[in-house]
């Protein structure tokens, strides 16, 4: 009989705060595996999303806004994934600005099933993501693209820099290729 350990589910209940893993039940993280964290509002796509980067990334992934902010401040992430749908209550440039403040080394890309305006791209960028890629996309590219941002952020020393840092500083806390 061929025994396969089931892997946690990804994605968090809408309703739920973030599960607790009891510490013997919790998967440990090797050595040099980013931590990532999936934000979107479209449960399938997110877990879809988790699912495709949950071999290479530590994930965690929600739907919920409140559940989110609660990751986002809960410990240092490598990559934060934000999955952009009309009529999300907070413009896409201030989310990122936000993210930004809270996590200035992490790799952020956005994705987005219905494809964003020339405007609203330059947005992200100018907010500083560091990646946009429209859905559908072909999931090996995906995977390329995030596996490109986070070798890069570990080739500059993200991992040695100071866990945050006062706005007047912020390029200081960045990468070289991000100033």
């Amino acid at each position: 009989m061929n025994a396969v350990a089931e892997r946690p589910r990804a994605t968090e209940s809408l309703e739920e705060p973030p599960r607790r893993v009891p510490a013997a039940d919790r998967r440990p993280r090797l050595p040099g595996t980013a931590r990532g964290l999936i934000v979107g509002q479209d449960p399938e796509f997110t877990q879809f999303v988790a699912d495709l980067l949950g071999g290479s990334v530590d994930i965690r992934a929600t739907t919920s806004p409140q559940v989110a902010l609660g990751l986002l401040n809960s410990r240092e992430w490598e990559l934060i994934v934000i999955e952009h749908t009309e009529g999300a209550p907070l413009p896409l440039s201030t989310l990122i600005r936000h993210v930004r403040a809270e996590h200035p080394r992490a790799a952020v890309v956005v994705t987005s099933q219905a494809p964003l305006l020339n405007q609203q791209v330059v947005e992200c960028f100018r907010a500083d993501a560091d990646d946009y890629v429209p859905a559908p996309f072909h999931p090996s590219e995906f995977d390329a693209r995030v596996g490109r941002l986070l070798r890069r952020n570990a080739s500059c020393g993200a991992s040695n820099w100071p866990a945050s840092a006062p706005d007047r500083n912020r390029n200081a806390t960045r990468p070289p290729h991000a100033r």
